[in-house]
């Protein structure tokens, strides 16, 4: 199979594993009680591991792990907002439906990318943009599964373990993704990041916010902290990086005391 076929073949599963994806977390919103958890489920594992088990079985140097992260959290963080959000109007289904289907495809493209860059050891100059938009897009999956993390009602320390192990999960991939080009070692700052949301966590546990608010200090944590620790491992923290990351920090938590008081 010539280069060209085979890249319009990925295309077109991308293509249609996105919109089946996106349908299927469309419908989950008509789906009665507690069987939505069920589809949910399903839906994850299905679709996730046919579009990285289809990368694998081409570009066999690649790591699995790392490229079935983006996909499950995306699809947990859009499922989960029809589990414990059921009464959306039809508009908000159809922008998520649209917006779920855009990112699904975006991120496995960028996956391929990954894949290409490890298998061949080339550089591509899209690679960049592929980080960032990929790393985008996990955050808004990962602050929509907070949200739902706080939806649950259950006591604080759970759902603060639960926001740690999430946290790591979605590090591996960041740190991951960014070592692709740079080649670095990012187990200990995955952990380190997850740990600092961890005990952020716990210590705003006792600040009376609601689920939106609480999910979005804690996103607004992850990607000040990782964002550092991603500096240092490219050895490109200095002073003016750090200001501007305590910047984004703080209007974060002017707007959550302008909106909570």
């Amino acid at each position: 199979m010539s280069e060209a076929n085979d890249y319009n073949m990925k295309r077109y599963l991308f293509i249609l594993l996105s919109i089946v994806l996106a349908s299927t977390n469309f419908w989950i919103y008509f789906v009665p009680g507690e069987a939505r958890n069920y589809v949910l489920l399903a839906t994850t594992a299905t679709f996730s591991l046919a579009a990285v088990l289809f990368i694998k079985l081409t570009l066999t140097k690649v790591p699995l792990f790392p490229l079935l992260i983006p996909p499950i959290v995306l699809t947990l963080g859009l499922g989960a907002v029809g589990v414990f959000f059921p009464n959306l109007n039809l508009a908000f289904r159809v922008a998520l439906w649209v917006a779920g289907s855009f990112s699904f495809y975006i991120t496995l493209l960028s996956l391929n990318v990954f894949a290409v860059v490890i298998e061949q050891d080339v550089h591509l100059p899209l690679l960049r943009a592929v980080v960032t938009s990929s790393s985008l897009i996990l955050n808004v999956a990962l602050f929509l599964i907070f949200v739902s993390v706080y939806k649950v009602e259950t006591i604080f320390a759970i759902q603060a373990l639960l926001v740690f192990l999430i946290t790591y999960i979605t590090n591996r991939f960041y740190f991951w993704a960014a070592s692709v080009e740079s080649k670095f070692n990012f187990e200990k700052e995955a952990f380190v990041g997850a740990l600092v949301t961890f005990e952020i966590a716990l210590a705003t546990s006792f600040i009376p916010l609601e689920s939106f608010f609480r999910a979005f200090l804690l996103i607004s944590v992850v990607y000040v902290v990782d964002g550092l620790l991603l500096s240092r491992l490219q050895h490109r923290l200095n002073r003016r990086v750090v200001s501007e990351y305590v910047m984004v920090l703080g209007v974060v938590i002017a707007l959550l005391v302008a909106f909570n008081v």
